[in-house]
Formats: structure tokens, C-alpha cells, sequence
């Protein structure tokens, strides 16, 4: 009798052990108040209160269902600093309200998960380098920033539906899921902004600024950007879309879509139909292709440029001291211009003898002064002389 109550007892104390091994430390939501200034994120011993400036302090550092919030009585000094010195930190929501400047700084790189958003009053700045930071909300939600700088990887990675109040300043924005929506507010993002994924991206009338600009291949977001402008170093853009403006201080590629207003340096658009082209000046050989693509106006500054790949346009104008070398074919509807002067002659050629350059012009007109051809045929109903 004695061996059978204490294989019970055993029995009994594991599985209190096991039981008590797999209860969550904290169950319910909390609200997590910052306290004492300048301090590190986990140590919530000295820092996490469980009220506003209060000396009751929780017992671990928030979790994925807890309200993280900065206020009034979180700082005593301007410029404090959170040191954020954990690779995984969480929070329901990400609030900061009313407080003193202060200064969210990653020293490596960490995730930020934040369950539903946040809501920023003017003054908060985050520094984390090659950080990310994760919305995973499944609601609606507004995203307010007040525009301050958060230098971290903004991304979208879940069905709720974000909404801009603010303008948003960031180091990369990434939107793979869900709906987000400017609301006409602008977007200045240090490095990227990207779309990929199962996203709708509704950016009204929003001017928006990145180094690059790139549009995934192969997936299945969608795109409302006919009112927007975009302007960045490069410009990518492989799926159908319609476009407003687009102007790239450097390369502009694109297959498919629709635009306004493009200007590039380098240039290579496919399938697609654009109403003014420019095509800016560069020290450096660069690349005019337009296959399969109609175009209203082609205006191209002195360079040194190839192309490929058939195109069409209303109107082409070649500046000063131009040298374009092509193959297939250009017809132009309206108006061929291309104007060099005396001591600068534009060349027009194809690539060789073989790769040979061809402009089709039926009706419309053409001012051709101080130009040099090989390579090239001329064809159509209107007559060159």
C-alpha cells in the first residue's frame, strides 16, 4: 500500500511540474509604462511600471498582447536613450504620448514585432541600423508617426488594413500582405520601398522618395498609383500597373505597365505605353530601349546611348551632341526632330551592318540639322531629303 501512494505522490508532483512548466507567464494583456529615463529595454526590474510614473514594476518584459507606452513621466531628461538590447522585442501597441525627445536605439540587429500598430506623438527616434520592424496586425488600423525618423525596416506582414495619419519617414518600407494606404500623406524612406506578396497599396496622390523603388515579378499584389509620384535612384516595376510619374535620378526598368511622366537616365521599358519620356543627360553610356512600347513624346538629352526592341512614338526629339545606336525599329507618327550644330553633330546608327537601325515615318514632320547616319534606312510614305 505504502509503494502505490508513493508512485502516486511521484506521478502526482509531474505532473504538477509539467502543468505548471507550460502556463504563460502573463496571460493577460497588460499596459507596460516606461519609467526612469535612459536605461535598457530589458530591464524591466527598473524600467517597466505598471503604471505612469509608478514604482510598481512588472515582472518580465512586454509581451506580443501588452500595450508598451511612453509618456509624460517616462523621461526625466530630453535625448534619453532606450537601449534596445534584445534580438526579439514585442508589443501590442507601440505608443508614445506626450513625452520628452527621446532616442530608441538598436546597437546590432534586432526584430520588433508589434502586434496591432503604432501611435506617435512628435519627438520619438529610432536608430536600428539593419533592423526590422514587424506590423502583424489583422484589423484596421491608423499608423501614426507624426513623422518622426524611424531608421528601421518598416514592414507589412499580415491582412490588416494600415492607414498612413502622417507623413512617414523610414529607412525601408517592405509591404508583402494586407492593405496599406497612404491617404495622400508622402513617404521618404532611406533605402527602398518594395511590394511583393499578397498586398493592395492604395497611394493616392502621395509623392513618394526612396534610393530604390522596386516591384516584385510573380506575385500577386496590387497597385493603385495612377495619381501618385514616385522619385528615386532606380525604378523597378514587372508586373501590369498604372503609374502617374515616375522620376529616377538613375535607372528606370519596367515591363507591362502604364505611365505618365518618366525620367531616367538609364532606360528600359517593355510592354508598355508612356506619355512623355525624358531621357536625362549622363558623362557615362547608357541605355534607351522601349521594345513593344508606345510612347506620346521621346525627348532624349546628349549621351551616349544603344537600344533594342521595337517602339513607337508621336514625337521624338534628339538634343545637341547626341550619339544614339539602335536596331529594330522606330516609327514615328508626328514629329522627328534631332538638331545638332556645328561643332557638335548627333550620330544616329545601327549597331552594325547586320544589326541595322530603321525609322519609319508615314506622315507628320522632321528638322534633321548637322546629323550623321549609318546604319540606318529610312522608310514610310513621308520622304526624307
Amino acid at each position: 500500500m505504502s509503494v502505490s501512494l508513493n508512485i502516486l505522490k511521484a506521478k502526482t508532483i509531474k505532473f504538477l511540474v509539467f502543468f505548471t512548466l507550460f502556463i504563460p507567464v502573463n496571460s493577460f494583456s497588460a499596459n507596460f509604462y516606461w519609467v526612469n529615463g535612459t536605461g535598457n529595454w530589458s530591464d524591466y526590474a527598473n524600467h517597466w511600471a505598471t503604471s505612469s510614473g509608478g514604482s510598481t514594476f512588472q515582472i518580465q518584459v512586454p509581451s506580443p498582447i501588452d500595450n508598451v507606452i511612453f509618456d509624460v513621466n517616462s523621461f526625466a531628461n530630453p535625448n534619453d536613450t532606450v537601449i534596445l538590447d534584445t534580438t526579439l522585442i514585442y508589443a501590442n501597441n507601440l505608443i508614445y504620448d506626450n513625452a520628452l525627445p527621446v532616442l530608441l536605439y538598436a546597437p546590432s540587429a534586432i526584430t520588433i514585432e508589434i502586434s496591432e500598430t503604432i501611435d506617435l506623438d512628435p519627438g520619438l527616434k529610432l536608430e536600428g541600423g539593419t533592423s526590422n520592424l514587424n506590423l502583424r496586425g489583422t484589423g484596421i488600423y491608423n499608423f501614426r508617426t507624426s513623422e518622426d525618423t524611424l531608421r528601421i525596416a518598416i514592414n507589412f506582414m499580415s491582412s490588416g488594413d494600415y492607414s498612413l495619419s502622417e507623413d512617414l519617414h523610414t529607412g525601408d518600407l517592405f509591404i508583402t500582405d494586407g492593405k496599406f494606404r497612404t491617404n495622400n500623406h508622402s513617404v521618404f524612406a532611406d533605402y527602398r520601398i518594395r511590394a511583393a506578396g499578397t498586398s493592395e497599396i492604395f497611394f493616392g496622390s502621395s509623392n513618394m522618395h526612396a534610393y530604390i523603388v522596386f516591384f516584385f515579378p510573380n506575385t500577386t499584389y496590387v497597385i493603385h498609383a495612377e495619381n501618385s509620384t514616385f522619385y528615386c535612384a532606380d525604378f523597378t516595376s514587372m508586373k501590369a500597373h498604372l503609374f502617374n510619374d515616375v522620376y529616377c535620378t538613375n535607372k528606370f526598368n519596367s515591363s507591362y505597365s502604364d505611365y505618365h511622366n518618366v525620367e531616367a537616365i538609364w532606360f528600359q521599358g517593355g510592354l508598355g505605353n508612356f506619355h512623355n519620356v525624358k531621357i536625362k543627360s549622363s558623362l557615362n553610356p547608357s541605355i534607351f530601349s522601349g521594345a513593344q512600347s508606345n510612347f506620346n513624346k521621346i525627348e532624349i538629352e546628349k549621351g551616349i546611348y544603344t537600344g533594342s526592341g521595337n517602339l513607337q512614338t508621336d514625337t521624338l526629339i534628339i538634343h545637341v551632341g547626341t550619339d544614339y545606336s539602335f536596331r529594330d525599329s522606330i516609327t514615328i507618327n508626328k514629329l522627328f526632330q534631332s538638331s545638332g550644330n556645328c561643332t557638335q553633330y548627333n550620330s544616329l546608327s545601327g549597331w552594325d551592318s547586320f544589326y541595322r537601325g530603321h525609322i519609319i515615318m508615314n506622315t507628320g514632320s522632321y528638322y534633321l540639322d548637322y546629323n550623321s547616319f549609318s546604319n540606318i534606312s529610312f522608310s514610310g510614305g513621308l520622304t526624307f531629303s
